[in-house]
């Protein structure tokens, strides 16, 4: 009996983690992209001193890695358990009488002599619900495409600002990759270049 609910199981639940985690890349990109934006944005308006600086910059840092660490490299998010698949699909797909977890747990330790008989039925009927659902049963690929949009959109913000205020992007950039260096803001410059002439 190897290789049968419980691969069948595994092989749902490495679809569906797979998309979780394209999902949750997506958001994270989405969301590293904005926070650093509107840093760029403030210090381009607001001309913020170093220690403003050194702080969103290290925001910026720790708040998508400790999201990225959270929600991708967690441990549990690649391991998938084929009890765990089984009763998501019972709960999406309307499954009664818990018979796939049943039939994976009965696959995992079958019983013998009568419970023999009992298991290999139970089984095999799970096996069957299992196999006639497709790999992407617990997939919304309605979900995946909004936050791969909601990523695109926010790539795009930052090429428009980059594109359209190529002078402002560099010099947030240089002020943020060297806080403690003297780079002064662009509103500056220009104000120092006003008094040479």
């Amino acid at each position: 009996m190897t290789g049968g609910i419980q691969e069948r199981l595994r092989q749902v639940g490495r679809t569906a983690r797979q998309a979780y985690v394209a999902r949750t890349v997506l958001r994270w990109l989405a969301q590293t992209c904005a926070l650093w934006l509107g840093c760029f944005w403030l210090d381009n308006l607001l001309r913020l001193p170093a220690a403003a600086r050194w702080l969103l910059l290290a925001a910026g840092i720790a708040w998508p890695a400790w999201r990225l660490g959270r929600d991708v490299l967690r441990r549990d998010v690649w391991q998938v358990r084929p009890e765990r698949t089984a009763r998501e699909l019972e709960t999406r797909c309307r499954i009664p009488d818990n018979v796939l977890i049943t039939a994976c747990q009965l696959e995992a330790a079958p019983g013998q002599g009568m419970a023999a008989e009992f298991s290999r039925r139970t089984v095999e009927a799970g096996l069957s619900r299992a196999q006639a659902l497709p790999a992407g049963t617990l997939v919304d690929p309605r979900r995946l495409w909004q936050m791969a949009g909601v990523a695109l959109a926010c790539a795009l913000v930052w090429c428009v600002y980059v594109a359209a205020f190529p002078r402002y992007a560099g010099n947030a950039w240089q002020r943020f990759s060297r806080p403690l260096a003297d780079v002064p803001p662009i509103y500056a410059q220009g104000e120092r270049l006003q008094q040479v002439f």
